[in-house]
């Protein structure tokens, strides 16, 4: 079915090919062509199935994730997280741990072509954990439990193996969850852990991850709901007079609207799909931004992942001089603060790292591997692609 679709319906695979898009990740000889080309290595391709074969040890008989590290039904603990640490939390880490293999390219029903006999045993893995993210889903109104930023990850999982498989037992699924984002949105634009709340930039950024996603997919976004996200981010804009939006702040609502490394992250990539140019000012400043502030050249423990993880995206998709360096200095930080034994291999420890005490190693290990995939997971947006003849 995904042959056809992708490969014999141009109409049919435009999601796919769309800038930005997820089809890079369709087969080996496209992701090593992106790999090659953006700066990915046999070494941090090694990181990335560590990476993966360790969540999937992790995967619970009932198909889940926990946050904690738990590998039985009852939350045993086992798996390297202490007492005291992160909830279970299943919908959001279930979803943490499923989206590494699907920006592989791996579903319940496909793997890349050329990666079946590297791959193909992940296939039951993904397949346990959308049938788990499924019985989760509240058939009436969309809504996955776990609040916010669970609901929004499980969104993204869902569109992503919707738009790779074309497997239609997930399209319903899939309209269900994004229906109940746009739902939640608050009047002022934004989106915090409850639906209709004022919103906050860090629940939003994630938010918009799924909007995206879904619209990759061919899911239809109501344009007065992109209207209405892009002035609430105008309210988050802290930059200096003459770039404002190039900095961004948590709460707009509060007294003091501190910049924030991440948020100011987060709040470009929005930006860069809410349709700003390439050549954007307030762009160009964002990223010479994130370039004063890049990975460390040495560092014992993986630190502000939540930060590295947006700002490789929006580097990424601007291409050039300044991906090149951050993902030189990026590439070798995961690689060098990777775990290499023990029962914790292939995973990266939550020290650090910001939310790590309530995400854990799940949550560190998720954003470590979406940021070695960049290469291939989303195709750069500003690069016109071409297809059928058309760009």
């Amino acid at each position: 079915a995904i042959k056809k679709i992708f490969n014999n319906d141009p109409a049919k695979s435009a999601p796919l090919r769309r800038r930005g898009s997820i089809g890079g990740r369709l087969t080996l000889a496209s992701k090593q062509a992106l790999m090659n080309f953006f700066g990915g290595t046999p070494e941090s391709h090694d990181a990335v199935m560590k990476g993966l074969e360790w969540l999937a040890s992790c995967q619970r008989p009932d198909g889940s994730w926990a946050l904690d590290g738990s590998v039985g039904d009852g939350g045993d603990g086992a798996g390297g997280q202490a007492q005291g640490g992160p909830a279970p939390n299943p919908v959001g880490a279930t979803a943490l741990a499923l989206l590494p293999f699907l920006s592989e390219g791996i579903t319940h029903v496909r793997v890349p072509e050329g990666q079946e006999d590297e791959l193909g045993q992940y296939q039951s893995v993904v397949e346990r954990g959308l049938l788990f993210l499924g019985q989760q889903l509240n058939p009436t109104n969309g809504e996955f439990p776990g609040q916010m930023y669970a609901h929004s990850l499980a969104t993204i999982v869902l569109c992503e193996a919707y738009g790779i498989s074309a497997d239609k037992r997930l399209q319903l699924p899939t309209q269900l969850a994004v229906s109940y984002l746009l739902n939640a949105q608050h009047v002022g634009g934004g989106w915090r852990y409850g639906p209709n709340q004022p919103g906050d930039m860090s629940v939003t950024g994630w938010v918009f991850l799924a909007i995206r996603s879904a619209q990759l997919t061919g899911v239809p976004i109501s344009k007065d709901v992109l209207e209405r996200a892009e002035k609430f981010i105008d309210t988050c804009a802290v930059g200096p007079p003459e770039a404002m939006g190039s900095r961004y702040t948590y709460d707009p609502l509060k007294g003091e609207r501190p910049e924030k490394r991440s948020l100011t992250a987060a709040g470009l990539l929005t930006r860069e799909y809410l349709g700003w140019r390439q050549d954007e000012g307030n762009l160009t400043a964002g990223a010479a931004y994130l370039m004063k502030n890049q990975p460390p050249e040495r560092a014992v423990s993986l630190g502000d992942m939540y930060y590295y993880y947006y700002a490789t995206q929006v580097l990424h998709h601007l291409e050039g001089d300044d991906f090149d360096l951050w993902n030189y200095r990026m590439r070798q930080h995961l690689l060098a603060t990777q775990e290499q034994e023990g029962e914790m291999a292939g995973s990266w420890g939550p020290e650090g790292v910001p939310h790590g005490d309530r995400g854990g190693r799940m949550y560190a290990t998720s954003l470590a591997l979406l940021t070695l995939q960049v290469y291939y997971r989303h195709l750069p947006m500003y690069r016109p692609i071409k297809f059928g003849g058309r760009k």
